[in-house]
């Protein structure tokens, strides 16, 4: 394993306020530069822990999941080279929020941490699938790539805030400045569509 870097090490750096763009920030990790992590907890450390926090209660494990989401994007970037930064940082949290939360399940814990809503698809694909694995493969994460693509601005954001983020029905329509009763009514015409579009696809429903 790579050696931690110093941003991850200190709470304060000689980086805070100073504003990068995603391409200046991927090209510090690229060249191994620590500040890269000191700019990325100072960019987006916020968002970050506010999606942790969407999917695991216990303060402590969200603390632990943006460390280890730090860590493993000093470790992934080279060789990997992402075209969207906040889209990546997302992805690998959101993966490290899951493991842990399996992990704490596993223990039985309890209490703690609680489930992306994937109950309320349980429509669109076998019962008998692990949701998190049914929406990551590859053929159906193209299929839910190409429906976002062609969904409005509002449908996609209530899409990626309730089973991507874990968000409740509420912080979605604050978020949204619209009701709650919309954005119902709003993932109920998704889940319609996306099993239409599923068994046009040959997916097993």
């Amino acid at each position: 394993m790579k050696a931690l870097p110093a941003g991850l090490r200190s709470d304060r750096d000689n980086c805070q306020g100073v504003v990068m763009n995603d391409e200046t920030i991927v090209s510090l990790l690229l060249a191994r530069d620590e500040k890269a992590i000191s700019i990325i907890k100072t960019e987006y450390e916020k968002t970050l822990k506010q999606i942790a926090s969407n999917l695991l209660f216990d303060r402590r494990d969200v603390e632990e999941c943006l460390l280890d989401t730090y860590l493993e994007v000093w470790n992934s970037v080279p060789p990997d080279k992402p075209d969207h930064l906040g889209g990546y940082l997302c992805t690998v949290l959101r993966k490290n929020a899951i493991d842990r939360i399996r992990k704490n399940t596993s223990k039985k814990r309890g209490g703690n941490v609680i489930d992306v809503p994937w109950e309320e698809c349980e429509n669109i694909a076998e019962k008998t699938q692990d949701m998190d694995q049914f929406i990551e493969s590859a053929r159906i994460l193209d299929i839910i790539n190409r429906y976002l693509k062609a969904a409005s601005r509002r449908r996609c954001a209530v899409f990626v805030g309730r089973y991507y983020f874990g968000q409740t029905v509420k912080v979605i329509a604050r978020e949204l400045s619209i009701g709650k009763t919309t954005v119902n009514a709003e993932l109920a015409a998704i889940r319609k569509e996306l099993r239409e579009l599923l068994e046009e696809g040959g997916e097993s429903i």
